[in-house]
């Protein structure tokens, strides 16, 4: 009884001391903002997309500040996006039509990706050192390292962390006004915005940050309603959709 009392304590002392605590809890940060991410298609749930858009890049800035070396970032924010990228670009690893060489193909354009989401997240302040000027700077480059895809490898438009918005059209009417790029912007200017309110432990911040996230949200929906409003009594179109049924050799 004393030796099974003995290991009981040694497994509570494990739990307790600080080193562990904080692994735990950086494992926690990975899997859960991952798992969040990845989840945010806009198919598939609308409740996910919108949540993903407003804390699930901050749960992972949140564990990345956590370190003091640059290097220590840049490899936990290259293994966390290629994580993520690995999964929502399973669909380019098709070996049907193109053969094992596409495997290669994936591989290097999701590390490519990973690899600019890693020089990113490096230049994040850390602590208690992130203004609204900085968030809106990073938000800025981000925008335009995935704008800049569209001139290499003759062009990658895909998978840009703007897309969870455009599960709802009102969300993506931020789109008709500054692009599709605009919604990565945005997506990344309220999550380093809500790692800010974490960072200074300030309430009241993120619930204006909320606020702030919710707002082109109202003003689509309005949009919408306005326009629709508009459109009644005009002339119609009549049109005819016909789906071929040809399959990809085919075509």
């Amino acid at each position: 009884m004393q030796m099974m009392n003995k290991r009981a304590d040694d497994s509570d002392s494990l739990f307790q001391r600080p080193g562990t605590r904080l692994l735990l809890v950086r494992i926690f940060l990975f899997i859960s903002s991952f798992l969040l991410v990845v989840s945010a298609q806009p198919d598939r749930s609308i409740f996910v997309c919108l949540l993903a858009s407003f804390i699930g890049y901050a749960l992972c800035f949140y564990l990345i500040v956590q370190y003091d070396k640059r290097f220590t970032r840049f490899v936990v924010g290259f293994s966390w996006f290629l994580s993520v990228q690995l999964v929502q670009l399973n669909w380019l690893a098709t070996t049907y039509y193109h053969g094992k060489v596409i495997i290669l193909v994936y591989l290097f354009i999701a590390s490519l990706i990973a690899l600019q989401f890693a020089f990113l997240v490096v230049i994040i302040p850390s602590q208690r050192k992130l203004t609204v000027f900085n968030c809106t700077v990073i938000s800025v480059l981000w925008s335009l390292v995935e704008y800049s895809r569209l001139y290499y490898l003759s062009g990658f438009p895909f998978n840009s962390v703007g897309l969870p918005l455009s599960a709802i059209p009102a969300s993506g009417q931020i789109a008709t006004v500054f692009g599709v790029y605009g919604l990565s912007f945005w997506v990344i200017f309220i999550n380093l915005l809500v790692l800010r309110a974490i960072l200074f432990r300030n309430k009241m911040q993120l619930l204006l940050t909320m606020g702030l996230f919710i707002a082109p949200i109202i003003a689509g929906k309005m949009h919408i309603s306005y326009q629709s409003k508009k459109l009644q009594g005009a002339a119609t179109l009549d049109v005819a959709l016909v789906q071929t049924g040809l399959i990809q050799e085919q075509k």
